[in-house]
């Protein structure tokens, strides 16, 4: 939800839409809201999406994974929009000129020429912005229920960082829960771990096949 739209979309529009003066004042208030603590935004989240979820889908209740999902996508768009603006700006920048001399519309280098281009380093930004939501814990918390069921859109869950955050307190040491909130910490870390090599692997290939090409 964040990367389409929000992400890539918000990012062409500063870009193209702008003068640099107002992309650099929207930059600069989107970092400010990158700084915003988890709570608050898991405050703001609990008191304006849930009971919008409930109302939307007359739900017993707004906490669910979609409320989370929606709070997540808010946390992780400063992130995303900043990377994708300034990797597609680069890009602009340096082929937006000569397409100008060819008679190529801007919106039409955009597209054809300046996204492709851009592909990898939105796709590492992307990356970044899933491993900050996949160790997210105090918004997420407080907004999907916390509930150790088999997970739906619209009902309760547990994600793995809230169920460490809300046991490990009370967890006898050296029992078999204890060992089992290591081990979701584990598949926690895995998890992460394997997404970030699978995708330096991929932008690895790309610098090498587009190394290629130039040669």
């Amino acid at each position: 939800m964040a990367l389409p739209l929000g992400g890539i979309g918000t990012s062409v529009g500063l870009s193209l839409g702008v003068s640099p003066r107002i992309r650099q004042f929207c930059l600069s208030t989107i970092d400010m809201i990158a700084g915003i603590p988890s709570v608050i935004v898991g405050f703001i989240g609990l008191a304006v999406v849930v009971p919008a979820i409930q109302s939307m889908f007359s739900l017993s209740t707004g906490e669910s994974i979609l409320s989370a999902s929606l709070v997540l996508a808010f946390m992780i768009l400063p992130y995303i929009v900043t990377h994708c603006t300034e990797s597609i700006e680069t890009y602009r920048q340096r082929y937006e000129e000569t397409a100008l001399g060819l008679g190529i519309s801007p919106w039409h280098t955009m597209k054809a020429i300046v996204l492709p281009s851009a592909k990898g380093s939105i796709i590492l930004s992307s990356v970044l912005a899933f491993s900050r939501a996949m160790g997210e814990t105090m918004a997420v918390m407080m907004v999907v229920g916390n509930a150790p069921i088999l997970p739906n859109l619209l009902g309760k869950a547990e994600p793995i960082p809230s169920l460490i955050a809300l046991e490990m307190g009370s967890v006898e040491y050296n029992s078999l829960h204890y060992s089992g909130l290591y081990v979701a910490a584990l598949v926690l870390l895995i998890i992460l771990i394997l997404t970030n090599v699978l995708v330096y692997m991929y932008s690895w290939k790309t610098r090498k096949d587009g190394h290629h090409e130039v040669i």
